[in-house]
């Protein structure tokens, strides 16, 4: 049976299920397509403006998510919304602290309140393939994201902004939040020494695996609905400054991405002097970055952090580096 001639009911289907990315292309087809799809056409103008650039927000309730948790609980309701994010920016600090808390918790506690958000959100983790390759919990990684946000004076831990990452396969541009410098580092520590004690069941590294499965399938080259699989640049998340310094290595989940090919950061350190610096190492040896330009700025890296960097990016063709002494040396 030729495509045009089905019931207009199954043709209004079909044409629902080409949302996002396949939508325009198959509306503009032929004019009977167009005349059936108009409603999903509006629907899909309106995501776009709505999602395509994606920030957080200071205002009112009506307003877009102001927090990690409150987008992935945007997402659980309509998962069409991760298809249409290309440019996120999580960067935090520009966000009042105490409106993003007061965000956090009334989103926590409504989730926790009402069945079916619950229901939603844990069916997202559960259907995760990302947790499912880390072999990580779904019950323990939802417990540790509500922890996050009761332990307010804790190093944050960005579990909700990992799980997040899992879910958008179309991001061309990332801004990752300011607490990304929190990470628990790449050696699969927990928390860094100087956090107060959390219950032991939440001990154990999980953020990790994920971020290495996430790096693994993106790696592969075929973006098809990979997580990250379209991303092409990755911006600061922090100014320049003499009292800033974060992990280079933090940064090493994205950096063998394929599709990636500019990389903007800050006050990473990248030095190992068996005290206070961080030391570099490449995390993903088997895949090949795509890497063009790198410019970082207010960082500290010696000789060995830069060769480790240089010599795992062989398409790159461009590199800035200013740099600061961090904390006194």
């Amino acid at each position: 049976m030729a495509l045009l001639n089905l019931p207009p009911e199954l043709l209004d289907d079909i044409i629902g299920h080409t949302l996002p990315d396949g939508l325009e292309s198959f509306a503009l087809s032929c004019k009977t397509v167009y005349a059936i799809g108009k409603e999903h056409i509006a629907r899909h103008n309106a995501y776009k403006r709505e999602w395509k650039h994606f920030a957080y927000s200071e205002g009112g309730p009506a307003a877009r998510p102001r927090t990690a948790l409150q987008l992935v609980h945007a997402i659980a309701q309509d998962r069409h919304i991760a298809y249409y994010i290309e440019n996120m920016y999580l960067r935090n600090d520009e966000v009042d602290g105490a409106q993003q808390r007061e965000a956090a918790s009334a989103t926590l506690e409504r989730i926790r309140t009402d069945e079916i958000s619950l229901r939603a959100i844990k069916r997202l983790l559960a259907d995760s393939p990302y947790l499912k390759a880390a072999e990580q919990n779904p019950e323990v990684w939802w417990r540790r994201i509500q922890l996050d946000d009761e332990y307010p004076d804790e190093p944050e831990t960005n579990y909700a902004t990992v799980f997040l990452l899992t879910l958008l396969p179309n991001v061309r541009e990332l801004t990752l939040p300011f607490d990304w410098k929190n990470l628990p580092g790449a050696d699969e520590s927990f928390l860094r020494p100087n956090a107060t004690h959390l219950p032991s069941i939440l001990w154990p590294p999980r953020v990790w695996p994920v971020l290495d499965a996430i790096a693994q399938q993106a790696g592969t080259g075929v973006t098809g609905g990979a997580a990250l699989g379209k991303l092409e640049r990755v911006l600061p998340y922090a100014d320049a400054s003499y009292d800033t310094r974060n992990g280079l290595r933090e940064l090493g989940a994205f950096m063998a991405f394929p599709a990636l090919r500019e990389l903007y950061a800050c006050n990473c350190v990248a030095v190992q002097d068996g005290y206070t610096g961080i030391p570099f190492k490449w995390r993903y040896p088997d895949l090949k970055a795509g890497l063009s330009r790198i410019e970082l700025a207010g960082c500290c890296i010696d000789a060995d952090g830069i060769s480790e960097l240089v010599k795992h990016t062989p398409r790159l063709q461009t590199l800035k580096y200013s740099h600061h002494t961090k904390w006194h040396g």
